[in-house]
């Protein structure tokens, strides 16, 4: 429906055509339960919401729809990467209507997902429409991802330096004890 809807707003097509054209494409299951549905639409005139509506509560029950609805308003980054977060939250926002068709709305519900750094970092940059929080929080994770890599290489750094200072250590202390042990000897 998603693929259809491109494809109709970029070809300004007209309602009775957008239904025409679902229709031709309808096959299998779909075109065996259109046949049957029609019949009881066949006395009014079928617009193309209407047909999404029989479409869906068909296809995609309310039950399923509320669901998904459920998921998307409990979506939370946790260990998913920000591409991901940002895919399963433009996936989910479409079960949510009043949250999909407001930008405030929808940057407020997709920071209350982020993780605490990355929401830190988007909110300190006091961004507000959700296209800027968004660009926010991918350069927030990318920020976050320096910043790891930076203590990874220290810390890298800092063990070596240890180990090699230690290994020099027992190395000294080996040969004081050797030179003791010939000192007495002689």
């Amino acid at each position: 429906m998603k693929s259809l809807e491109s494809i109709f707003s970029y070809l300004h097509m007209e309602d009775v055509d957008k239904v025409t054209c679902a229709i031709f494409l309808l096959t299998k299951h779909a075109r065996i339960w259109w046949e049957s549905a029609r019949v009881a639409v066949s006395a009014i005139p079928l617009t193309w919401e209407t047909f999404k509506s029989m479409f869906y509560n068909k296809y995609f029950s309310k039950d399923v729809r509320a669901k998904k609805a459920s998921d998307f308003l409990n979506l939370k980054q946790g260990n998913m990467s920000m591409t991901e977060f940002i895919q399963q939250f433009e996936a989910g926002v479409q079960y949510v209507p009043y949250i999909a068709q407001d930008d405030t709305s929808k940057g407020e519900h997709f920071m209350r997902g982020l993780r605490f750094e990355i929401k830190r970092d988007v909110r300190m940059a006091k961004v507000f429409t959700y296209g800027e929080i968004v660009e926010r929080a991918l350069m927030a994770e990318q920020d976050e991802h320096d910043i790891d890599r930076d203590r990874q290489q220290r810390r890298h750094q800092y063990f070596q330096k240890s180990q090699g200072s230690g290994q020099g250590k027992k190395t000294d202390s080996r040969a004081r004890t050797s030179r003791q042990e010939l000192s007495r000897k002689f």
